[in-house]
């Protein structure tokens, strides 16, 4: 329930200059990266994967000023669906029951989506997303029964006057630029091999995949796809230039996706593509380049960015809450 004077109300294209802002602002505040920008906003009245009139509210005072923005998109097309959310609330707006309202809103949305299923063959789930030292938050969910399922780790890598370690590849391999091979299909079936056995992936169809790339997630002009003959066996799938420093707050590039099909890992390949990534970054002009990298990660991903200079800056926690029928 929200404090007298403020209400809900969906998100409309107008809201989207000043929920961006309050979006920077909370970030700020929390010293929180990958935020929502403007584009963002702006592609999820297009997203296929949103109902503008069920999945983005706003909470507004009695002056109509913006003090809270709310987003949830379902995540997942097997026996697990995920409503996975985020939350963002004005620093002069908190401590007064908003974002305990904005989570009982989005777990309201998940019941209701639930009891249209009845039986139990599907299970739905609440999700989120929080920086492990936003206490304040972390409260809030975990009083509306919301549990940490997950901790990924945030890493970077200074690029000004750290040098580039030397990561060949075997004759047999090549890296190429993926805006000269554009060979996205071969590509999205390689990364959803890949991460088949990780934890939370659901295998993601081309249409998904590919609106990743229209909507700016992973770009191609900066993006390196590894080949072994013919055949895709991994990938670098990165973010830069001035959307990057736009999302990130600061002069940074952004690995969204890095992956090695299993068959050919431990042979140096991840290393190399993120050797030829922060080639790219530092003629981009970025001074440092970040990636998340699950906590757990049995594949060694967390030593081999540690061998190329990456250092662990933050954590993140996955919450999850079920709907018990």
């Amino acid at each position: 329930m929200l404090p007298d004077g403020f209400r809900f109300r969906l998100f409309t294209p107008e809201d989207v200059e000043a929920a961006a802002h309050l979006i920077h602002l909370s970030a700020l505040k929390d010293q929180e990266q990958r935020v929502l920008t403007r584009d963002i906003l702006n592609s999820r009245f297009a997203d296929g994967e949103v109902n503008p009139e069920k999945d983005l509210w706003v909470v507004e005072d009695e002056g109509g000023a913006l003090a809270a923005y709310g987003e949830g998109i379902w995540r997942g097309e097997g026996r697990v669906r995920v409503y996975q959310t985020r939350s963002f609330v004005h620093p002069d707006q908190r401590n007064r029951g908003i974002g305990r309202a904005l989570v009982a809103n989005q777990w309201r949305l998940v019941e209701e989506t639930a009891r249209r299923y009845p039986g139990g063959a599907i299970r739905f789930r609440l999700g989120t997303r929080l920086l492990e030292t936003n206490l304040a938050a972390r409260a809030v969910v975990e009083a509306s029964g919301m549990k940490i399922a997950r901790r990924f780790i945030v890493m970077n890598r200074d690029l000004p006057g750290k040098g580039i370690p030397e990561g060949q590849v075997a004759d047999a391999f090549r890296i190429v630029p993926w805006v000269e091979q554009r060979e996205d299909e071969a590509v999205w079936n390689a990364y959803n091999d890949a991460f088949s056995e990780h934890w939370g992936f659901e295998k993601e169809s081309f249409e998904k995949f590919r609106k990743k790339v229209e909507a700016g997630l992973f770009d191609p002009r900066f993006s390196f796809i590894l080949f072994k003959g013919d055949e895709v066996v991994g990938a670098s799938l990165n973010d830069m230039g001035e959307g990057a420093i736009e999302k990130q707050g600061r002069n940074q590039a952004w690995v969204q996706i890095i992956f090695v099909r299993k068959e050919w890992r431990r042979r140096g390949l991840a290393r190399a593509l993120l050797v030829r990534t922060m080639e790219k970054a530092m003629e981009m002009g970025h001074s440092a380049l970040g990636l998340n990298v699950d906590a757990t990660n049995e594949s060694g991903a967390v030593r081999v960015y540690e061998s190329v200079g990456f250092y662990a800056e933050a954590g993140y926690l996955i919450y999850y809450r079920d709907f018990l029928p």
